[in-house]
């Protein structure tokens, strides 16, 4: 799927759901077991379930009681290693065990050992987009393996990305605080509270543990944001007051050069409304250009923070669309007395004077 591309085959829109993943596993696993249970039963095996102890060499004694027979076979399965130290949490500390019941992905993820069953995980997690990482107390990785074996892993985990570090040891894993981000302030104390009870299930013998909400801090910057939006309006707003009086004498000054002009197209048969009209499209298209360099040069600058500042710019449609219609009411406003300025002038009196 990562490489249809190259073959012309075009995919669009493909997202992995991690809970159908788990739910087509049991499923399958439950179809298995019941196809299982059906064989015994029609081989007439008794299947009993308890935990079973091997008394001597011909007897097992189950639930108290004793099977006598003629030969064994031990075949328990196997269960995750206990390891000093890291001991599982079954939330952060996972065994292999506990993969298999995850309802989502993680971000990344760190496997302790690279044998069979780790090399397997590693690279389950990696196609499906988990950032993976592999750690090995042997030289090679797969070391119960044979050398080239183990070199050819390496190689594709390379090739994969899937970082590992080979003669490392974990000895213990301490996590003494967690940094919790979350997008919307309003989920703060909501937050707060299913940590904690989290942590109350986590520690149950003792309460070594504490969850810090820095909710004065949050406040603090909502008041100076607050405050430096007030700011940048005012001024804003007085440079909109300067720059729409400087328009309007602009075009007052434009209406005086133009008298001719104006007197022309009266004499012509132009209505008032027609010059004012005119007019006010001259300043709206002024006073839109304007914005739009405004526009421009904002977009440039903040461009240029994000490059030499390292600090992430949010661009918004609706606000750029909205500088925009500013400039153009501004050019409105400011415009409108100019140009029934220009209205008013009397035809005969202009021409006279030309």
């Amino acid at each position: 799927m990562q490489n249809c591309a190259d073959c012309g085959i075009s995919t669009e829109n493909i997202v992995l759901d991690y809970s159908k993943v788990i739910e087509r596993k049991n499923q399958t696993i439950e179809k298995l077991k019941k196809g299982i249970e059906l064989a015994l039963k029609n081989s007439k095996v008794t299947v009993v379930k308890a935990e079973a102890q091997l008394i001597n060499t011909n007897t097992i004694k189950a639930d108290d009681v004793e099977y006598n027979c003629e030969k064994v076979i031990c075949a328990t399965g196997s269960s995750p290693r206990l390891v000093k130290g890291l001991e599982f949490d079954h939330e952060f500390l996972l065994s292999s065990d506990d993969i298999l019941n995850m309802d989502k992905l993680p971000q990344s993820i760190l496997i302790i050992g690279s044998g069979a069953i780790g090399i397997e995980w590693a690279r389950i997690m990696s196609n499906f987009g988990v950032e993976t990482t592999v750690v090995e107390l042997a030289p090679h990785l797969l070391p119960l393996a044979d050398i080239e074996v183990s070199k050819r892993i390496e190689r594709i985990f390379k090739t994969r990305k899937i970082k590992f570090y080979t003669e490392t040891s974990v000895e213990k894993v301490d996590y003494d605080a967690f940094l919790v981000h979350v997008a919307d302030i309003s989920c703060i104390d909501d937050t707060a509270r299913r940590i904690s009870r989290f942590m109350e299930k986590a520690h149950k013998e003792a309460k070594d543990w504490e969850v810090f909400v820095p909710l004065e801090i949050l406040r603090q910057r909502e008041a100076t944001q607050n405050i430096f939006t007030i700011v940048m309006s005012s001024i804003a707003g007085i440079s909109l007051l300067v720059g729409g009086i400087g328009i309007m004498n602009i075009m007052l000054a434009n209406v005086y050069e133009r008298k001719k002009e104006i007197g022309t197209r009266r004499a012509l048969g132009a209505l008032k409304s027609d010059i004012i009209l005119q007019f006010l499209l001259e300043t709206v298209f002024l006073t839109t250009v304007g914005g739009l360099a405004g526009v421009g040069l904002g977009v440039g600058i903040a461009f240029a923070v994000t490059f030499f500042a390292v600090w992430p710019v949010v661009f918004s449609t609706s606000a750029i669309i909205l500088s925009l219609a500013i400039s153009a009411i501004t050019g409105i406003v400011f415009g409108t007395y100019p140009a029934w300025k220009a209205a008013q002038q009397n035809p005969i009196d202009v021409l006279r004077s030309e």
